[in-house]
């Protein structure tokens, strides 16, 4: 693998890469502030069409801001085994929002859009589960222990290595 040697390369890289973490913070957060306002202000279309279901509502919830706390200390603190737990988190809390999004406007055109926004959301944050995947293992460590050890000493950083 080549490494680049210009020093302004590097440093371009070094800026795409903090910008890609502080992108990643912010979308952690957007996930705590969704979690909590689909604890406290559920809107009444979704409460009338999930009647009997609202653990539903709770579920996707708490999924979002255990993904939002999780993913933001992860990248906050720049260990990767912290994050792992966040985007599959947010994965199956866009997966219960899609499926209340179903239950409360089927029928609404604006509810499409929704559901096409969070379709993309899913995807790019199981994409992100899938790199954290691929970053957090070594070839060869077959052992739980094994890979949690190398996972702890992994910590991301702004720099060309």
């Amino acid at each position: 693998m080549a490494v680049l040697t210009d020093p302004r390369d590097n440093e371009s890289r070094r800026l795409k890469e903090a910008l890609i973490r502080v992108i990643d913070m912010v979308i952690y957060l957007a996930a705590i502030a969704g979690g909590i306002f689909a604890l406290l202000v559920t809107p009444d279309s979704v409460q009338q069409a999930l009647r009997g279901y609202e653990w539903l509502v709770t579920g996707w919830g708490v999924l979002l801001i255990l993904s939002g706390v999780f993913g933001f200390t992860g990248r906050l603190s720049r260990i990767w085994l912290i994050e792992i737990p966040a985007p599959l988190a947010a994965v199956f809390g866009g997966l219960i929002y899609l499926t209340v999004l179903g239950f409360s406007a089927p029928g609404r055109p604006t509810a499409w859009v929704a559901v096409a926004l969070v379709l993309i959301a899913t995807l790019a944050l199981f994409r992100r589960f899938v790199e954290l995947q691929i970053f957090t293992s070594e070839p060869g460590m077959l052992t739980l222990s094994d890979r949690l050890q190398a996972m702890l000493r992994r910590r991301t950083a702004n720099t060309i290595k």
